[in-house]
């Protein structure tokens, strides 16, 4: 993420912005979307050490050459599709499970990104070039829909896809045009730095520092806590953020506790956080992945690699 990222989450205000970028750098933290170091899928996760490889672990059968024979920016997960953002800030997709299935019929973006997101039926990035005055693409299964304009963030969910746009406003479509209207469709009016989407709710961190969300309200998903949050991250039938005051650095969970996603948040500081399923992992000031929630398959048990560079 570079400086404009950073500075683009800023726009508190002079004062919260020196306030909050003192405190990140003292920290490690650059920010709040979905290029982050670390990505979960349906039952693993995935990250970007700082040597510039791809590691992952949980349901993952096989370990593709290019993850340590290439440079990485960002590695997107979503369900069972792993997707990678080279240096060059072009994409490659695998299927996390099946070693000899690409995802979408092996079909690849021409284009190049910022960042990029992905679920099981496709992905979206945000392109480094606009075309035209649009600036997002979307690919993969038929009918999977890019929007026109100008966007900074994109989140891609299961049934439904957000985006932020150039105006902080947000826009979400369907991810299954023509078979299902989403659960996502309606976001909030006002200004927002950041979305994520989760399976069945989406949720959104306003300029002001609070956290919206909207969808299904099934296991109290879309309840978010009052306060003033740095990054939100939805997953299936909850969602976590990290708090920005009181608390700094401190992450909360709220909706479904079946697995432990509400009530086994480690204490302490992280820098980044990400969610998905029944799990979630967040990034140490000190590089240092840990998790919490579902463990079947290893979700929550990270390589001892360092996730961020200091």
């Amino acid at each position: 993420m570079d400086m404009h990222d950073t500075f683009l989450f800023l726009r508190r205000g002079a004062v919260a912005a020196i306030l909050v970028t003192a405190a990140w750098f003292q920290m490690g933290f650059t920010g709040c979307t979905d290029d982050t170091p670390i990505s979960l899928g349906r039952h693993n996760g995935c990250g970007v050490t700082t040597a510039g490889d791809i590691e992952c672990w949980g349901r993952s059968y096989h370990t593709p050459s290019e993850w340590t024979s290439e440079d990485w920016l960002q590695v997107a997960a979503g369900w069972d599709t792993i997707c990678g953002l080279r240096t060059d800030h072009t994409t490659k997709c695998w299927d996390a499970v099946h070693k000899t299935r690409r995802p979408w019929g092996g079909v690849e973006s021409p284009f190049e990104f910022e960042s990029i997101s992905v679920h099981n039926r496709g992905a979206c990035g945000v392109r480094t070039t606009p075309l035209m005055g649009h600036n997002l693409h979307c690919w993969g299964e038929t009918g999977f829909p890019t929007p026109p304009g100008m966007f900074q963030q994109v989140s891609v969910g299961h049934y439904d896809v957000c985006a932020v746009d150039d105006q902080d406003q947000l826009l979400c479509w369907s991810a299954w045009p023509g078979n299902w209207s989403g659960y996502a469709q309606n976001p909030p009016s006002g200004t927002f730095h950041q979305v994520s989407v989760g399976t069945m709710h989406a949720c959104g961190l306003a300029t002001a520092g609070d956290i919206e969300c909207w969808g299904d309200p099934d296991y109290g998903r879309t309840n978010a806590p009052t306060g003033d949050f740095l990054q939100v991250a939805a997953a299936f039938r909850g969602s976590c953020a990290i708090r920005n005051d009181p608390d700094f650095g401190e992450v909360v969970c709220w909706g479904d506790d079946t697995y432990g996603l509400v009530s086994d948040v480690p204490a302490g500081q992280f820098v980044e956080i990400a969610a998905e399923y029944q799990h979630a992992c967040g990034v140490r000031p000190d590089g240092q992945v840990e998790c919490w929630g579902n463990d079947t398959s290893g979700e929550t048990s990270p390589p001892a690699s360092d996730f961020w560079d200091m």
